[in-house]
């Protein structure tokens, strides 16, 4: 490994450590809104004094879907305000890897290239957002708000079902509370075996999870495409891998990403445009190799900056200035 490569991998991992908190925090804010909606149902459900009767549930329904609106929209903007930073994260590796070779061999490279190197892809984030970067085409929203409706009937089919069997008010309170508070219950879960949702918050994190996770890989790959010093890209195993996958499940479509040596650039390799997309919740993550090191790209781009001809790095700064 060259020392160009080693440090693009570097900024990588940095990258990543930034995705992975990103990530985190994001996914407790997401946990705090189903746990305030929660509260909010159940306090409101503690109001019917008399039983649930039907006027009453009527009631109920309405401001059971007004809640679930108001989630629907929070974390719409939630995942969408976390999907765009992590394509900032992602683009600001090679805007590093260009800012520390322009420091390095003082090129005084002019600050707008530099600034448009750590740009990121309005379309391409588009396209994760409004749902272009998959086979259904689906929206984020529109994920979500599937996720809201299925949320809002499992209430439903909860309250339902415990009248039908004429259980008391507080037995359904108490139901209610163990499906809105992701209890793992058994006896629950046997008497409700209809409900799509076992864990009330799942869904949305894992499209969470994904979002970010394919906006990252994405753009990182984006950058990559443009970048004329990077021939290939590596498919490197998550260091749980072993314990979350291969132990339980058996090995899957990243084992043999990993291990793929049909392009003639090395093992678990691809060429810039053929990088698979990860599957959902994948931990895998992708490194670049480049072909010279720092002192051949220092130089090269020095005689660049300073007049020298080269088409390679004219078409590289014109494509990066057609992101903006």
């Amino acid at each position: 490994m060259n020392n160009s490569t080693k440090l693009y991998e570097n900024l990588m991992r940095e990258a990543m450590n930034g995705r992975n908190k990103l990530t985190t925090e994001t996914l407790i804010k997401v946990r705090n809104l189903y746990e305030e909606v929660a509260n909010d149902l159940l306090k409101k459900a503690e109001t019917a004094k008399g039983g649930f009767t039907k006027a009453w549930t009527y009631d109920y329904e309405k401001y059971i879907r007004y809640k679930i609106l108001e989630l629907n929209n929070q974390l719409s903007q939630l995942t969408e305000e976390a999907v765009k930073t992590s394509a900032e994260i992602a683009a600001s590796v090679q805007g590093d890897f260009l800012s520390y070779i322009n420091s390095k061999y003082h090129l005084d490279i002019d600050k707008e290239k530099l600034e448009v190197a750590y740009s990121t892809n309005s379309d391409l984030i588009g396209q994760i957002i409004q749902g272009g970067f998959y086979k259904d085409s689906r929206s984020l929203s529109e994920r979500i708000w599937t996720y809201g409706n299925k949320y809002n009937n499992d209430i439903q089919y909860i309250i339902t079902k415990s009248m039908a069997e004429q259980k008391s008010y507080l037995e359904t309170i108490k139901d209610l509370e163990k499906f809105l508070k992701s209890n793992t219950d058994s006896d629950f879960k046997k008497s409700y075996t209809k409900l799509y949702n076992r864990r009330v918050d799942f869904n949305a994190q894992r499209l969470l999870r994904t979002s970010v996770n394919h906006m990252f890989f994405a753009s990182s790959i984006n950058k990559a495409q443009k970048n004329p010093y990077i021939y290939a890209v590596h498919w490197n195993l998550s260091s749980t891998h072993n314990e979350r996958q291969v132990k339980h499940f058996g090995e899957d479509e990243c084992d043999q990403y990993a291990t793929v040596d049909e392009y003639g650039l090395g093992i678990g390799n691809f060429p810039k445009y053929k990088v698979p997309i990860p599957h959902p919740q994948c931990l895998c993550y992708h490194t670049m190799e480049i072909s010279k090191s720092l002192d051949e790209i220092g130089e090269e781009l020095g005689q660049w900056v300073r007049g020298g001809s080269n088409p390679t790095l004219d078409n590289w700064l014109d494509v990066l200035s057609k992101v903006l």
